[in-house]
């Protein structure tokens, strides 16, 4: 088999791998929003005649079973339904790609900020095992890591408004992004830098460093020539999940701080049982997944040639 017919191949398993895994999460997904019991929003109040009609127009009155095949016949002609509670009768493809605009533009800042900040802290930090410094960053990690996302930005909103900071995040106004910018680059720059000076403190304690500082190769060079690469690997190895909180953003950070984004969006969409919602969020999740758990693969390859066999 030459390499274009083994690339193929693998690209085919690859796209196969993709629309599998999302067809059996997004089946399993429809059929549990499916049994949950309630009501949809958008029939609520309605006397019987009317919520009749509108279950007719929209299939809820058909079996479970058609409406799944309907909605993946739907899906890919790219009509994902419409929202039944967060803009009643408006398809979601209206407001949707605003909401995941809204979620990724504080979210890429968030993450590059995370990233270029701590990453440089844990190479800085995993050189002074034991020393002051790394005692202030264990303690530093070990609060900021161990503390709820929901608790840190409610803090951060409380000191926020006693001070006199905007608090109720506007897009035209970037003063509103500082309080849920830094309840996430916090508790991210806490996570790189710690996984970081991880790596960085096992690279210093091999027999390779000790043997190259016996050789009168210093610390420094040693870690920005050989022990930086390892480091990348396990930073690399968090970049899915990063990546997927700059698209779909964090929950509870954008209900406290009234983002209108995906995270936000969700939340109101399981509350009110909003399925195409929730559903199309389900599908962009997976398929979002899977691709960056595979580009992962691919930088790995990047940072390691060896890797090209496994």
């Amino acid at each position: 088999m030459n390499k274009a017919t083994k690339i193929s191949l693998k690209s085919f398993l690859v796209i196969a791998e993709i629309f599998l895994i999302s067809f059996i999460v997004l089946t399993i997904v429809f059929f549990l929003m499916s049994i949950m019991p309630g009501s949809n929003s958008i029939t609520s109040g309605l006397d019987p005649e009317h919520k009749a009609i509108i279950e007719h127009k929209y299939g809820y009155d058909k079996s479970v079973g058609y409406r799944f095949l309907l909605y993946v016949k739907n899906i890919f002609h790219g009509d994902f339904g419409i929202s039944t509670s967060i803009l009643p009768n408006n398809e979601i493809s209206v407001f949707i790609w605003k909401r995941i605009g809204t979620s990724m533009s504080i979210g890429i800042i968030a993450l590059i900020l995370s990233y270029a900040i701590g990453f440089p802290l844990g190479l800085y930090v995993g050189q002074r095992q034991g020393k002051p410094v790394d005692t202030a960053a264990s303690i530093f990690t070990a609060i900021f890591i161990s503390i709820p996302s929901i608790v840190f930005s409610l803090v951060l909103l409380i000191i926020g408004r006693s001070i006199g900071m905007p608090y109720i995040f506007d897009k035209s106004n970037l003063a509103t992004y500082t309080l849920p910018l830094l309840a996430i680059v916090i508790t991210g720059v806490a996570g790189v830098m710690k996984f970081t000076r991880l790596q960085v403190v096992n690279e210093m304690n091999t027999q390779y460093a000790k043997l190259a500082k016996v050789k009168g190769v210093s610390r420094r060079r040693f870690i920005w020539v050989h022990a930086i690469k390892p480091a990348s690997f396990l930073v690399v190895s968090g970049l899915p999940s990063a990546f997927l909180g700059t698209i779909f953003g964090s929950m509870f950070i954008e209900v406290i701080f009234q983002i209108p984004g995906t995270g936000a969006m969700l939340f109101t969409a399981i509350s009110a049982k909003d399925i195409n919602v929730i559903m199309f969020v389900v599908i962009m999740l997976t398929f979002i997944t899977v691709v960056s758990f595979r580009l992962r693969d691919v930088i790995y390859v990047m940072l390691d040639p060896r890797m090209r066999g496994a």
